[in-house]
Protein backbone atom coordinates (compact mmCIF):
# COMPACT_ATOMS: atom_id res chain seq x y z
CA UNK A 1 0.00 0.00 0.00
CA UNK A 2 1.14 3.44 -1.04
CA UNK A 3 -0.45 5.42 1.72
CA UNK A 4 -2.04 4.99 5.06
CA UNK A 5 -3.83 7.53 7.37
CA UNK A 6 -4.08 6.95 11.57
CA UNK A 7 -6.50 8.99 13.34
CA UNK A 8 -6.63 8.78 17.17
CA UNK A 9 -8.27 10.15 19.93
CA UNK A 10 -8.10 9.67 23.47
CA UNK A 11 -9.62 11.12 26.72
CA UNK A 12 -9.09 10.54 30.79
CA UNK A 13 -11.13 11.45 33.40
CA UNK A 14 -8.43 12.33 36.46
CA UNK A 15 -7.13 15.12 34.24
CA UNK A 16 -10.37 16.15 31.72
CA UNK A 17 -7.94 15.75 29.27
CA UNK A 18 -8.63 15.23 25.72
CA UNK A 19 -5.72 14.04 23.13
CA UNK A 20 -6.03 13.58 19.62
CA UNK A 21 -3.66 12.56 16.76
CA UNK A 22 -3.36 12.27 12.96
CA UNK A 23 -0.77 10.55 11.04
CA UNK A 24 -0.40 10.00 7.66
CA UNK A 25 2.63 8.52 5.27
CA UNK A 26 2.95 7.90 1.92
CA UNK A 27 5.44 6.39 -0.27
CA UNK A 28 6.24 7.83 -4.16
CA UNK A 29 8.75 5.94 -5.53
CA UNK A 30 11.93 6.50 -4.04
CA UNK A 31 10.52 9.53 -1.58
CA UNK A 32 8.44 8.61 1.60
CA UNK A 33 7.60 11.06 3.62
CA UNK A 34 5.26 10.92 6.80
CA UNK A 35 3.28 13.84 8.96
CA UNK A 36 1.76 13.55 12.53
CA UNK A 37 0.54 16.16 14.39
CA UNK A 38 -1.04 15.32 18.05
CA UNK A 39 -3.37 18.03 20.34
CA UNK A 40 -3.55 17.94 23.82
CA UNK A 41 -5.82 19.56 26.18
CA UNK A 42 -6.43 19.18 29.98
CA UNK A 43 -6.67 20.32 33.29
CA UNK A 44 -4.52 19.46 36.73
CA UNK A 45 -4.74 16.11 37.86
CA UNK A 46 -6.66 15.40 40.62
CA UNK A 47 -5.53 13.46 43.97
CA UNK A 48 -7.44 10.96 46.45
CA UNK A 49 -7.69 13.73 49.01
CA UNK A 50 -5.78 17.28 49.97
CA UNK A 51 -7.11 18.47 47.02
CA UNK A 52 -7.09 21.97 48.43
CA UNK A 53 -3.59 21.98 47.77
CA UNK A 54 -3.74 21.15 43.93
CA UNK A 55 -2.95 24.17 41.48
CA UNK A 56 -6.23 25.10 39.23
CA UNK A 57 -4.49 25.11 35.82
CA UNK A 58 -5.44 24.08 32.24
CA UNK A 59 -2.97 23.43 29.68
CA UNK A 60 -2.58 22.93 25.55
CA UNK A 61 -0.27 21.10 23.85
CA UNK A 62 0.77 21.16 19.87
CA UNK A 63 3.43 18.82 18.79
CA UNK A 64 4.23 18.37 15.49
CA UNK A 65 6.38 15.29 13.17
CA UNK A 66 7.73 15.64 9.71
CA UNK A 67 9.96 12.87 7.92
CA UNK A 68 11.27 12.48 4.24
CA UNK A 69 13.28 9.70 3.41
CA UNK A 70 14.68 9.08 -0.17
CA UNK A 71 16.04 5.72 -0.68
CA UNK A 72 19.41 5.72 -2.73
CA UNK A 73 18.81 2.14 -3.57
CA UNK A 74 18.40 -1.25 -1.28
CA UNK A 75 21.02 -0.63 0.61
CA UNK A 76 21.24 3.59 1.71
CA UNK A 77 19.00 6.43 2.31
CA UNK A 78 18.70 10.11 3.40
CA UNK A 79 16.24 10.77 6.00
CA UNK A 80 15.23 14.33 6.99
CA UNK A 81 13.49 14.61 10.22
CA UNK A 82 11.62 17.59 12.09
CA UNK A 83 9.68 17.64 15.17
CA UNK A 84 8.11 20.94 17.76
CA UNK A 85 6.38 20.89 20.47
CA UNK A 86 4.93 23.50 21.76
CA UNK A 87 3.21 23.35 25.48
CA UNK A 88 1.21 26.35 27.70
CA UNK A 89 -0.15 25.94 31.10
CA UNK A 90 -2.39 28.92 32.52
CA UNK A 91 -4.41 28.69 35.87
CA UNK A 92 -4.31 30.02 39.42
CA UNK A 93 -2.15 28.17 42.56
CA UNK A 94 -3.43 26.54 45.34
CA UNK A 95 -3.98 29.93 47.81
CA UNK A 96 -2.97 28.32 51.13
CA UNK A 97 0.20 27.67 49.71
CA UNK A 98 1.47 31.07 48.76
CA UNK A 99 2.70 33.89 50.69
CA UNK A 100 5.71 34.77 52.47
CA UNK A 101 5.69 35.13 56.01
CA UNK A 102 3.34 36.70 57.89
CA UNK A 103 1.06 36.74 54.46
CA UNK A 104 -1.55 34.73 53.38
CA UNK A 105 -2.14 34.06 50.03
CA UNK A 106 -4.96 36.46 48.06
CA UNK A 107 -3.95 35.22 44.55
CA UNK A 108 -1.51 33.90 42.24
CA UNK A 109 -2.13 33.29 38.44
CA UNK A 110 0.48 31.17 36.41
CA UNK A 111 1.15 31.47 32.50
CA UNK A 112 4.38 29.09 31.28
CA UNK A 113 5.24 28.72 27.77
CA UNK A 114 7.54 25.57 26.78
CA UNK A 115 8.88 25.12 22.78
CA UNK A 116 10.85 22.41 22.19
CA UNK A 117 12.01 21.80 18.26
CA UNK A 118 14.36 19.66 16.58
CA UNK A 119 15.77 18.86 12.93
CA UNK A 120 18.17 16.40 12.14
CA UNK A 121 20.07 15.13 9.13
CA UNK A 122 21.06 11.13 8.27
CA UNK A 123 22.56 9.29 6.07
CA UNK A 124 22.33 5.66 6.59
CA UNK A 125 23.85 2.29 4.49
CA UNK A 126 23.36 -1.02 5.51
CA UNK A 127 24.14 -4.03 3.33
CA UNK A 128 24.54 -7.32 5.48
CA UNK A 129 26.21 -9.04 2.06
CA UNK A 130 28.52 -6.44 1.44
CA UNK A 131 32.24 -7.92 0.29
CA UNK A 132 34.17 -4.83 1.32
CA UNK A 133 35.56 -3.71 4.78
CA UNK A 134 32.01 -1.54 5.49
CA UNK A 135 28.79 -2.91 5.47
CA UNK A 136 27.09 -0.25 7.22
CA UNK A 137 26.97 3.73 8.47
CA UNK A 138 25.19 6.05 9.86
CA UNK A 139 26.06 9.60 9.77
CA UNK A 140 23.84 12.46 11.33
CA UNK A 141 23.59 15.74 12.42
CA UNK A 142 21.18 17.20 14.83
CA UNK A 143 20.05 20.66 16.12
CA UNK A 144 17.68 21.09 18.95
CA UNK A 145 16.31 24.24 20.95
CA UNK A 146 14.19 24.40 23.85
CA UNK A 147 12.67 27.71 25.73
CA UNK A 148 10.93 28.08 28.69
CA UNK A 149 9.55 31.48 29.72
CA UNK A 150 7.31 31.50 32.74
CA UNK A 151 5.23 34.32 33.89
CA UNK A 152 3.58 34.46 37.84
CA UNK A 153 1.54 36.80 39.44
CA UNK A 154 1.10 36.97 42.98
CA UNK A 155 -0.97 38.79 45.15
CA UNK A 156 -0.60 38.89 48.87
CA UNK A 157 -2.07 40.43 52.04
CA UNK A 158 -0.68 41.02 55.58
CA UNK A 159 -2.02 39.56 58.38
CA UNK A 160 -1.56 40.65 62.00
CA UNK A 161 -3.23 42.80 64.31
CA UNK A 162 -3.96 46.56 63.03
CA UNK A 163 -2.21 45.98 59.85
CA UNK A 164 -3.54 45.15 56.44
CA UNK A 165 -0.60 45.60 53.70
CA UNK A 166 -1.19 43.96 50.40
CA UNK A 167 2.23 43.15 47.88
CA UNK A 168 2.00 42.36 44.30
CA UNK A 169 4.53 40.51 42.47
CA UNK A 170 5.78 39.73 39.05
CA UNK A 171 7.80 37.07 38.54
CA UNK A 172 9.55 36.41 34.83
CA UNK A 173 11.47 33.20 34.36
CA UNK A 174 13.49 32.22 31.25
CA UNK A 175 15.19 29.24 30.60
CA UNK A 176 17.40 28.24 27.28
CA UNK A 177 18.80 24.84 26.20
CA UNK A 178 20.18 24.71 22.74
CA UNK A 179 22.48 21.79 21.47
CA UNK A 180 24.31 20.99 18.25
CA UNK A 181 26.17 17.64 17.35
CA UNK A 182 26.41 15.14 15.20
CA UNK A 183 27.58 11.35 14.91
CA UNK A 184 29.06 9.30 12.60
CA UNK A 185 28.95 5.20 13.30
CA UNK A 186 30.74 2.38 11.03
CA UNK A 187 30.32 -1.09 10.96
CA UNK A 188 32.54 -3.95 9.44
CA UNK A 189 32.85 -7.38 9.17
CA UNK A 190 35.78 -9.56 8.79
CA UNK A 191 37.26 -12.88 9.18
CA UNK A 192 40.51 -13.62 11.07
CA UNK A 193 40.88 -16.65 10.02
CA UNK A 194 37.61 -18.91 11.00
CA UNK A 195 36.65 -16.29 13.41
CA UNK A 196 34.05 -13.81 12.18
CA UNK A 197 34.41 -10.18 13.22
CA UNK A 198 31.75 -7.24 13.89
CA UNK A 199 33.29 -4.43 14.51
CA UNK A 200 31.29 -1.05 15.25
CA UNK A 201 33.39 1.94 15.67
CA UNK A 202 32.47 6.10 15.56
CA UNK A 203 32.84 9.33 17.06
CA UNK A 204 30.09 11.56 18.47
CA UNK A 205 30.62 15.48 19.48
CA UNK A 206 27.87 17.87 20.69
CA UNK A 207 28.22 21.30 22.32
CA UNK A 208 25.16 22.53 24.46
CA UNK A 209 24.38 25.82 25.17
CA UNK A 210 22.19 26.62 28.72
CA UNK A 211 21.00 30.09 29.88
CA UNK A 212 18.61 31.18 32.64
CA UNK A 213 17.37 34.71 33.95
CA UNK A 214 14.60 35.30 36.60
CA UNK A 215 13.14 38.75 37.20
CA UNK A 216 10.65 40.71 39.33
CA UNK A 217 9.36 43.00 40.80
CA UNK A 218 7.22 43.23 43.88
CA UNK A 219 5.02 46.55 44.74
CA UNK A 220 3.69 47.05 48.07
CA UNK A 221 0.60 48.82 49.15
CA UNK A 222 -0.43 50.68 52.34
CA UNK A 223 -3.69 50.04 54.40
CA UNK A 224 -5.95 52.50 52.13
CA UNK A 225 -4.45 50.44 49.53
CA UNK A 226 -2.60 53.09 47.52
CA UNK A 227 1.17 51.84 46.27
CA UNK A 228 4.11 52.88 48.36
CA UNK A 229 6.94 51.06 46.65
CA UNK A 230 7.87 49.33 44.08
CA UNK A 231 11.41 47.39 44.13
CA UNK A 232 13.39 44.17 43.02
CA UNK A 233 14.62 42.98 45.92
CA UNK A 234 12.45 40.02 46.21
CA UNK A 235 13.34 37.68 49.42
CA UNK A 236 16.49 36.65 49.44
CA UNK A 237 16.84 37.81 45.16
CA UNK A 238 17.89 40.88 44.02
CA UNK A 239 16.40 40.75 40.42
CA UNK A 240 17.15 40.28 37.58
CA UNK A 241 19.50 36.74 38.96
CA UNK A 242 20.65 34.23 37.17
CA UNK A 243 20.47 30.52 39.21
CA UNK A 244 23.53 29.77 37.02
CA UNK A 245 26.32 31.66 34.63
CA UNK A 246 25.64 30.82 31.36
CA UNK A 247 27.11 27.45 30.41
CA UNK A 248 28.53 25.40 27.19
CA UNK A 249 29.23 22.30 27.72
CA UNK A 250 31.46 20.08 25.17
CA UNK A 251 31.23 16.43 24.90
CA UNK A 252 33.27 13.96 22.50
CA UNK A 253 33.18 10.48 22.31
CA UNK A 254 35.33 7.84 20.52
CA UNK A 255 34.34 4.48 20.80
CA UNK A 256 34.91 0.73 19.07
CA UNK A 257 33.37 -2.68 19.82
CA UNK A 258 34.17 -5.44 18.63
CA UNK A 259 32.00 -8.63 18.46
CA UNK A 260 34.25 -11.77 17.87
CA UNK A 261 32.57 -14.94 16.70
CA UNK A 262 34.27 -17.95 18.84
CA UNK A 263 32.22 -20.45 17.67
CA UNK A 264 28.65 -20.73 16.70
CA UNK A 265 27.42 -20.18 20.09
CA UNK A 266 29.90 -18.05 21.94
CA UNK A 267 30.67 -14.31 21.01
CA UNK A 268 33.22 -12.22 22.70
CA UNK A 269 32.65 -8.41 23.08
CA UNK A 270 35.43 -6.27 23.80
CA UNK A 271 35.16 -2.54 23.16
CA UNK A 272 36.32 0.92 24.54
CA UNK A 273 35.25 4.60 24.79
CA UNK A 274 36.83 7.70 24.81
CA UNK A 275 35.49 10.68 26.17
CA UNK A 276 36.43 14.07 26.58
CA UNK A 277 33.96 16.65 28.73
CA UNK A 278 34.56 20.36 28.91
CA UNK A 279 32.04 23.00 30.76
CA UNK A 280 33.07 26.70 30.05
CA UNK A 281 30.65 29.41 32.14
CA UNK A 282 30.76 33.14 31.59
CA UNK A 283 30.19 34.70 35.16
CA UNK A 284 28.73 38.20 34.11
CA UNK A 285 27.07 40.87 36.42
CA UNK A 286 23.67 38.66 36.91
CA UNK A 287 24.95 35.55 38.04
CA UNK A 288 26.88 37.43 41.09
CA UNK A 289 23.88 39.44 42.41
CA UNK A 290 22.88 35.55 43.31
CA UNK A 291 24.09 35.63 47.48
CA UNK A 292 26.65 33.76 47.94
CA UNK A 293 27.49 32.77 43.72
CA UNK A 294 30.20 30.62 43.07
CA UNK A 295 30.90 29.04 39.67
CA UNK A 296 33.60 26.83 38.36
CA UNK A 297 34.73 25.71 34.64
CA UNK A 298 35.32 21.30 34.53
CA UNK A 299 37.70 19.97 32.06
CA UNK A 300 38.17 16.19 32.19
CA UNK A 301 38.58 13.06 30.13
CA UNK A 302 38.07 9.90 30.48
CA UNK A 303 39.11 5.99 28.63
CA UNK A 304 36.17 3.33 29.75
CA UNK A 305 37.02 -0.35 28.37
CA UNK A 306 34.30 -2.89 28.55
CA UNK A 307 34.37 -7.00 27.66
CA UNK A 308 31.14 -8.49 27.33
CA UNK A 309 29.88 -12.06 26.24
CA UNK A 310 26.68 -13.99 24.56
CA UNK A 311 26.90 -17.63 25.33
CA UNK A 312 23.71 -19.57 23.70
CA UNK A 313 23.95 -22.77 25.69
CA UNK A 314 21.09 -23.98 23.87
CA UNK A 315 18.49 -22.62 20.75
CA UNK A 316 16.06 -21.29 23.45
CA UNK A 317 18.74 -20.16 26.23
CA UNK A 318 21.20 -18.08 26.40
CA UNK A 319 23.76 -16.51 29.34
CA UNK A 320 25.16 -13.15 28.63
CA UNK A 321 27.42 -11.46 31.27
CA UNK A 322 29.19 -7.83 31.12
CA UNK A 323 31.82 -5.75 32.58
CA UNK A 324 32.13 -1.94 32.26
CA UNK A 325 34.27 0.85 33.13
CA UNK A 326 31.76 3.84 33.65
CA UNK A 327 32.82 7.34 33.70
CA UNK A 328 30.08 10.38 34.33
CA UNK A 329 31.36 14.24 34.59
CA UNK A 330 28.81 16.36 36.83
CA UNK A 331 26.76 18.70 35.03
CA UNK A 332 26.68 22.42 34.39
CA UNK A 333 23.09 22.59 37.33
CA UNK A 334 25.45 20.34 39.48
CA UNK A 335 28.75 22.39 39.77
CA UNK A 336 27.02 25.25 39.84
CA UNK A 337 23.46 26.23 41.41
CA UNK A 338 21.76 28.76 43.18
CA UNK A 339 18.01 28.69 43.36
CA UNK A 340 16.18 29.99 46.75
CA UNK A 341 12.36 29.25 46.78
CA UNK A 342 10.53 30.73 49.75
CA UNK A 343 7.22 31.42 48.61
CA UNK A 344 5.72 27.86 49.62
CA UNK A 345 5.13 28.38 53.83
CA UNK A 346 5.21 24.66 53.94
CA UNK A 347 8.52 23.83 52.23
CA UNK A 348 11.41 26.43 51.65
CA UNK A 349 14.35 25.37 50.07
CA UNK A 350 18.07 26.43 48.42
CA UNK A 351 20.41 24.84 46.30
CA UNK A 352 24.01 25.46 46.79
CA UNK A 353 26.88 25.35 43.89
CA UNK A 354 29.67 22.56 44.27
CA UNK A 355 32.50 24.10 42.08
CA UNK A 356 34.77 21.14 43.83
CA UNK A 357 32.30 18.00 42.46
CA UNK A 358 34.38 15.10 40.90
CA UNK A 359 33.17 13.18 37.73
CA UNK A 360 32.08 9.61 39.16
CA UNK A 361 33.88 6.85 37.90
CA UNK A 362 32.74 3.18 38.30
CA UNK A 363 33.43 -0.49 37.66
CA UNK A 364 29.77 -2.23 36.44
CA UNK A 365 29.24 -5.91 36.76
CA UNK A 366 26.41 -8.31 35.08
CA UNK A 367 25.45 -11.52 34.67
CA UNK A 368 22.17 -12.58 32.99
CA UNK A 369 20.33 -15.35 31.30
CA UNK A 370 17.51 -14.97 28.75
CA UNK A 371 15.02 -17.62 27.54
CA UNK A 372 12.82 -18.08 24.93
CA UNK A 373 10.03 -20.77 24.77
CA UNK A 374 6.82 -21.71 22.85
CA UNK A 375 5.05 -20.79 25.83
CA UNK A 376 7.33 -18.63 28.21
CA UNK A 377 10.13 -15.98 28.42
CA UNK A 378 11.96 -14.69 30.61
CA UNK A 379 15.20 -12.36 31.61
CA UNK A 380 16.82 -12.01 34.67
CA UNK A 381 19.85 -9.86 35.74
CA UNK A 382 22.15 -8.97 38.39
CA UNK A 383 24.44 -6.92 38.46
CA UNK A 384 27.11 -4.92 41.35
CA UNK A 385 27.97 -1.59 40.36
CA UNK A 386 31.26 -0.03 42.65
CA UNK A 387 31.62 3.65 42.99
CA UNK A 388 34.37 6.08 43.18
CA UNK A 389 33.22 9.65 43.85
CA UNK A 390 29.29 9.14 43.42
CA UNK A 391 27.85 12.11 41.96
CA UNK A 392 24.20 12.45 44.60
CA UNK A 393 22.86 15.06 42.92
CA UNK A 394 21.24 17.71 45.63
CA UNK A 395 21.46 15.55 48.42
CA UNK A 396 20.26 16.58 51.49
CA UNK A 397 22.83 19.79 52.90
CA UNK A 398 21.24 20.93 56.08
CA UNK A 399 19.12 23.47 56.99
CA UNK A 400 19.33 27.69 57.42
CA UNK A 401 17.30 29.35 59.66
CA UNK A 402 18.91 32.63 58.56
CA UNK A 403 17.39 33.34 55.43
CA UNK A 404 13.99 33.57 56.90
CA UNK A 405 15.20 34.88 60.09
CA UNK A 406 13.30 31.39 62.68
CA UNK A 407 12.34 29.87 59.67
CA UNK A 408 14.03 26.71 58.16
CA UNK A 409 14.98 26.48 54.68
CA UNK A 410 16.36 23.26 53.53
CA UNK A 411 19.54 22.92 51.61
CA UNK A 412 20.91 21.03 48.94
CA UNK A 413 23.81 20.32 47.28
CA UNK A 414 25.08 17.77 44.79
CA UNK A 415 28.04 15.91 46.48
CA UNK A 416 30.79 13.26 46.20
CA UNK A 417 30.51 10.00 47.87
CA UNK A 418 34.29 9.07 47.80
CA UNK A 419 32.97 5.23 48.01
CA UNK A 420 29.73 4.00 47.12
CA UNK A 421 27.92 0.71 45.50
CA UNK A 422 24.97 -0.27 44.10
CA UNK A 423 23.60 -3.59 43.76
CA UNK A 424 20.44 -5.80 43.04
CA UNK A 425 18.45 -7.48 40.16
CA UNK A 426 16.10 -7.45 37.38
CA UNK A 427 13.68 -10.09 36.58
CA UNK A 428 10.76 -10.22 33.61
CA UNK A 429 8.89 -12.55 32.08
CA UNK A 430 5.70 -13.84 30.41
CA UNK A 431 4.46 -17.40 30.82
CA UNK A 432 1.89 -18.41 28.17
CA UNK A 433 -0.97 -21.38 29.35
CA UNK A 434 -1.54 -22.46 26.21
CA UNK A 435 0.72 -23.05 22.85
CA UNK A 436 -1.86 -21.15 21.29
CA UNK A 437 -1.33 -17.06 20.90
CA UNK A 438 -3.98 -16.70 22.44
CA UNK A 439 -5.57 -17.27 25.77
CA UNK A 440 -4.56 -16.27 29.90
CA UNK A 441 -0.56 -15.79 30.02
CA UNK A 442 0.68 -14.25 33.65
CA UNK A 443 3.47 -11.36 33.18
CA UNK A 444 6.20 -9.89 35.59
CA UNK A 445 8.36 -7.68 35.91
CA UNK A 446 10.64 -6.77 39.26
CA UNK A 447 13.56 -4.75 39.90
CA UNK A 448 15.87 -4.15 43.55
CA UNK A 449 18.31 -2.05 43.53
CA UNK A 450 20.34 -1.34 47.24
CA UNK A 451 22.46 1.54 47.11
CA UNK A 452 25.26 2.04 49.69
CA UNK A 453 27.62 4.87 51.52
CA UNK A 454 30.47 2.99 51.78
CA UNK A 455 31.94 6.48 53.05
CA UNK A 456 29.25 7.16 55.77
CA UNK A 457 28.12 3.35 55.93
CA UNK A 458 24.72 4.48 55.08
CA UNK A 459 22.00 3.99 52.55
CA UNK A 460 22.39 5.94 49.45
CA UNK A 461 19.13 7.97 49.53
CA UNK A 462 18.66 8.39 45.76
CA UNK A 463 18.24 5.11 45.06
CA UNK A 464 14.51 4.08 44.10
CA UNK A 465 12.96 1.35 46.59
CA UNK A 466 11.68 -2.49 44.74
CA UNK A 467 9.04 -2.24 42.63
CA UNK A 468 7.62 -5.44 40.57
CA UNK A 469 4.56 -5.71 38.35
CA UNK A 470 2.84 -8.60 38.24
CA UNK A 471 -0.27 -9.09 35.92
CA UNK A 472 -2.85 -11.45 34.30
CA UNK A 473 -3.39 -10.54 30.47
CA UNK A 474 -6.24 -12.58 27.84
CA UNK A 475 -5.78 -12.22 24.14
CA UNK A 476 -9.40 -13.72 22.28
CA UNK A 477 -8.91 -15.69 19.28
CA UNK A 478 -7.98 -13.76 16.14
CA UNK A 479 -6.88 -10.66 18.33
CA UNK A 480 -10.81 -9.39 18.55
CA UNK A 481 -10.06 -8.20 22.22
CA UNK A 482 -7.54 -8.32 25.16
CA UNK A 483 -7.52 -7.13 28.75
CA UNK A 484 -4.91 -6.50 30.95
CA UNK A 485 -4.90 -6.86 35.18
CA UNK A 486 -1.85 -5.28 35.79
CA UNK A 487 -0.45 -4.67 39.75
CA UNK A 488 2.47 -2.60 40.51
CA UNK A 489 3.71 -2.80 44.40
CA UNK A 490 6.80 -0.60 45.50
CA UNK A 491 8.08 -0.53 49.37
CA UNK A 492 9.12 2.13 51.29
CA UNK A 493 12.89 3.83 50.24
CA UNK A 494 16.07 2.70 52.24
CA UNK A 495 16.98 5.70 54.31
CA UNK A 496 19.55 6.98 56.36
CA UNK A 497 19.18 6.59 60.40
CA UNK A 498 20.59 9.69 61.19
CA UNK A 499 17.92 11.90 59.12
CA UNK A 500 16.74 14.63 61.99
CA UNK A 501 13.57 13.36 64.19
CA UNK A 502 10.15 13.48 62.93
CA UNK A 503 11.54 13.33 59.21
CA UNK A 504 9.02 12.38 56.85
CA UNK A 505 9.12 8.79 55.51
CA UNK A 506 7.54 7.97 52.18
CA UNK A 507 5.34 4.30 52.12
CA UNK A 508 5.04 1.73 50.28
CA UNK A 509 2.09 1.50 48.22
CA UNK A 510 -0.17 -0.99 45.61
CA UNK A 511 -2.22 -0.15 42.48
CA UNK A 512 -3.98 -2.23 40.48
CA UNK A 513 -5.05 -0.99 36.83
CA UNK A 514 -7.55 -2.70 34.44
CA UNK A 515 -6.40 -1.67 30.16
CA UNK A 516 -7.70 -3.63 27.48
CA UNK A 517 -9.10 -3.11 24.10
CA UNK A 518 -11.64 -4.36 21.44
CA UNK A 519 -11.01 -4.21 17.70
CA UNK A 520 -14.09 -3.15 16.22
CA UNK A 521 -13.30 -4.10 12.59
CA UNK A 522 -9.47 -4.74 11.79
CA UNK A 523 -8.82 -0.84 11.27
CA UNK A 524 -11.01 0.79 14.08
CA UNK A 525 -9.84 0.15 18.09
CA UNK A 526 -11.32 0.97 21.03
CA UNK A 527 -8.76 1.04 24.14
CA UNK A 528 -10.56 1.43 27.25
CA UNK A 529 -8.59 1.53 30.98
CA UNK A 530 -9.53 2.12 34.31
CA UNK A 531 -6.27 3.11 36.53
CA UNK A 532 -6.00 3.32 40.17
CA UNK A 533 -9.13 1.09 40.85
CA UNK A 534 -9.10 1.09 44.63
CA UNK A 535 -8.47 5.01 44.87
CA UNK A 536 -5.29 5.13 46.74
CA UNK A 537 -3.48 7.80 47.39
CA UNK A 538 0.09 7.21 46.80
CA UNK A 539 3.62 8.84 45.90
CA UNK A 540 6.33 8.19 43.75
CA UNK A 541 9.99 8.55 45.52
CA UNK A 542 11.44 10.54 43.05
CA UNK A 543 8.30 13.34 43.97
CA UNK A 544 8.92 13.27 47.49
CA UNK A 545 13.04 12.52 48.16
CA UNK A 546 13.56 16.18 48.36
CA UNK A 547 11.13 15.95 51.44
CA UNK A 548 12.75 13.10 53.53
CA UNK A 549 14.85 15.43 56.17
CA UNK A 550 11.84 17.44 57.31
CA UNK A 551 8.57 16.93 59.16
CA UNK A 552 5.85 15.52 56.55
CA UNK A 553 4.07 19.38 54.66
CA UNK A 554 0.75 20.39 55.33
CA UNK A 555 0.78 20.22 51.62
CA UNK A 556 1.75 16.58 50.79
CA UNK A 557 -1.55 15.75 49.53
CA UNK A 558 -0.14 18.20 46.04
CA UNK A 559 2.48 15.47 45.61
CA UNK A 560 0.59 12.49 45.19
CA UNK A 561 -0.44 10.87 41.63
CA UNK A 562 -3.69 10.51 40.72
CA UNK A 563 -6.89 9.19 42.20
CA UNK A 564 -8.95 6.54 40.35
CA UNK A 565 -9.64 7.48 36.53
CA UNK A 566 -11.47 6.18 33.38
CA UNK A 567 -9.16 6.53 29.69
CA UNK A 568 -10.94 5.89 26.73
CA UNK A 569 -9.91 6.29 22.80
CA UNK A 570 -10.13 5.25 19.30
CA UNK A 571 -8.37 4.69 16.84
CA UNK A 572 -9.28 4.44 12.82
CA UNK A 573 -6.60 3.36 10.08
CA UNK A 574 -7.37 4.01 6.66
Amino acid sequence: KSSITSLSTNAESTDRSWVSTGITAFRAGRLEALLGYTRRDGFESRVPKDNEFVDGRSNARNSWLGKLIYRFNDTSQLAFTTDEDDFEVAGITARNLIGPTGFRGQDESLENQVSRERISLAYTFNDPKSQGFLSGARIQVYYQEAEVDEFRRQDFIRTGAGVDRRRVRRLNNTFLDEVVGGEIQLQSKFAIGNVLNRLIYGVDISTTRNERIRDGLETRFNAAGRPILTTNVIGADNFPVKDFPDSDTFRLGIYAQNEIELSKTFSLIPGVRFDVYRLDTNIDALYLRNPGATAADFRDSAVSPNLGFVWQTTPELAIVGRYARGFRAPLYSEINAGFTNLTNPFFRYKTLSNPDLKPETSDTFELGVRGNFSQFRFSATGFYNDYDDFIETFADAGVDFTIVPGFPVNLFQSQNVARARTYGFELGGEYRFSPKPHGFSLLAGLGLTVGDDLTADQPLESVDPFKAVVGLRYRAPEDVWGADLIATFATEPRLRDDRPAGSYEPEGYTVIDLIGYYNITPLLTLNVGVFNLLNDQYFLYSDVRSLINSPEPADIGRFAQSGISLRAGLTWRF
